[in-house]
């Protein structure tokens, strides 16, 4: 059972509701606003006058429209129109920077015509350079199919890549008829991204980015002329020079298989692959050459100079997510060219002069499809291995970081247990030299004490002036002392006084204890001071004395 028209219509036709609410929400950040940084720019192969299209440039107030008489193109009929001429011309190609405002008319002038339309970013992380309202006159006049739009999402102002893996082709044949939709004898529009890396050199930065661009193709043979209108958004200088190149080597653009160009851009895509894996190979061996090299609790060996660290693992984890974005990237570009190689085997010119059986291997197009398809398998092949190799050098200096963070803690240990031993040395040292300091204490206090005691009888002595000891001669001639007379004098105020100055001295040093004791009544206080007075002792251990 067939499909109805209704079906085909709603799904070929008609914008899905959540990629156009998506698109909606997101249309702001993709086109310009600028009027001045618009540009759109259109290499049309016909044998028409188009300078008048072209865009007026202020500052020189002069059309830059180029016209390229190529010698080495081939001459191609151009089917006589109605309204602009009358006679067959050789085309050539003419690049003209459009004037948006007569856009309408040049695409009704030029509807059956061989044209490239260009719409450039001022690089690949910037808006397109045409506006929102000069896209949807060219929706408009060029009647593109909405799907189209879930490819431009991505091309907008970003800081990073926000989907590295793009919708996959989408490829509708021109047909009315359900019975015909696989069919693309009627003719057919798409459209996919080419996603491919470049080499950038930039300094202090990873010198590769990743870059896109959109290809939209619709082709009618139909009529005699098999006009082709391609749409470029975001191309690379390489895909423009290509072309030129393609156009200038004697190739008809015009009557030439409209599946050409899209072998030759995938083509170009597929090869940037190789320079960016070799690199991608030599960064994982650096890492993984270090980690072999480096040993452990060698710290005068050569093999001190190589050790890894954490920004070494961290790098082989970027590395590990950029080889992923390349298997996403090769997958979508894989996908595109599976498709255009079985949409290419219904188009009416792969299968004429050929059986059905034949086709695979006696047609050009369906072999460059092929050694693209397996180009591209085998360089996926060599991204997982190479991902295979990045995890497994991960895995080891991980392990390496362990074990170097043990010896680490290791080296830390015996330092901590050397200085632990020095503290100890350190600390026999000092209670030697507080015990002999408690000594040497020990001693001045008795000495203090002595002094207390003998203070008042020095002072007693020396104030009343008065000699306490006599000396007699006795009748043999020998002298002999005794105690004065007034002797007791002496004893009577020396005792008093030294037991009045020892309990001074007492006073003044425990004043703050004493003062917390009577005055305040603390406990503590009182307590120390009930403990000093039980603990006195003048000619006691040297513990139990006031300090």
């Amino acid at each position: 059972m067939t499909a109805s028209a209704d079906f085909l219509r709603t799904l070929y036709a008609q914008p899905n509701s959540v990629t156009e609410e998506f698109y909606e929400r997101g249309v702001g950040s993709v086109f310009d606003k600028e009027d001045d940084d618009l540009r759109l720019e259109c290499w049309c192969w016909s044998g028409l006058t188009l300078r008048e299209y072209t865009r007026i440039k202020q500052a020189s107030a002069i059309a830059s429209c180029q016209v390229i008489d190529d010698a080495v193109l081939e001459t191609a009929q151009v089917v006589k129109s109605d309204t602009e001429f009358n006679k067959a011309v050789s085309p050539s190609l003419s690049i003209i920077d459009l004037d948006v405002n007569k856009l309408a008319r040049f695409i009704q002038v030029t509807s059956r015509q061989f044209r490239i339309f260009f719409i450039r970013q001022d690089d690949s992380h910037s808006r397109l350079q045409i506006s929102k309202e000069v896209f949807a006159v060219l929706a408009g006049e060029l009647q593109l199919y909405p799907q189209l739009r879930e490819f431009l999402v991505d091309f907008k102002w970003k800081l990073r890549e926000t989907e590295v893996g793009p919708p996959r082709i989408n490829f509708r044949p021109l047909s009315s008829s359900p019975s015909q939709m696989q069919d693309t004898s009627a003719g057919f529009e798409c459209a996919y991204i080419v996603r491919f890396i470049e080499f950038t050199n930039r300094e202090g930065e990873f010198p590769w980015s990743l870059r896109q661009y959109v290809v939209y193709h619709k082709y009618s043979p139909e009529e005699a002329t098999h006009p082709s209108t391609w749409m470029l958004f975001g191309s690379s200088q390489r895909t423009e020079s290509c072309i030129k190149r393609y156009s200038a080597s004697g190739k008809d653009m015009i009557s030439g298989n409209p599946f050409e160009l899209h072998v030759l851009f995938l083509d170009i895509a597929i090869a940037s692959w190789r320079p960016y894996l070799i690199e991608f190979h030599d960064a994982i061996a650096d890492l993984s050459e270090k980690a072999f090299i480096m040993e452990i609790g060698k710290g005068d060996s050569f093999e001190q100079a190589y050790t890894v660290d954490v920004q070494d693992y961290q790098s082989l984890k970027e590395i590990e997510d950029r080889g992923s974005d390349v298997l996403l990237c090769l997958d979508s570009t894989l996908d595109t060219v599976t498709t255009i190689r079985e949409r290419y085997t219904s188009y009416p010119l792969a299968r004429d002069g050929l059986k059905q059986e034949d086709i695979r291997t006696q047609d050009e197009m369906l072999f460059a499809l092929e050694e693209q398809r397996k180009s591209i398998q085998y360089s996926r092949k060599k991204v997982e291995a190479l991902l295979s190799k990045a995890e497994h050098t991960r895995a080891l200096i991980s392990s390496l970081l362990d074990r170097l963070n043990g010896h680490n803690l290791d080296q830390q240990m015996v330092a901590l247990q050397s200085l632990q031993r020095q503290a100890q040395d350190e600390n026999a040292i000092m209670r030697e030299l507080a015990e002999q300091g408690s000594r040497d204490s020990a001693s001045v206090r008795i000495l203090t004490i002595l002094t207390l005691i003998y203070l008042p009888c020095t002072v007693v002595s020396s104030f009343y002036s008065t000699q306490f000891v006599d000396k007699d001669k006795s009748a043999d001639g020998q002298m002999k002392m005794k105690y004065a007379d007034n002797a007791w004098l002496f004893f009577a105020v020396s005792i008093p006084l030294t037991f009045f100055t020892i309990m001074v001295w007492y006073s003044w040093a425990n004043s703050r204890a004493l003062y917390r004791a009577v005055v305040l009544k603390h406990d503590e206080g009182t307590a120390k001071i009930r403990k000093r007075v039980k603990s006195f002792n003048f000619l006691g251990k040297s513990s139990g004395l006031p300090r």
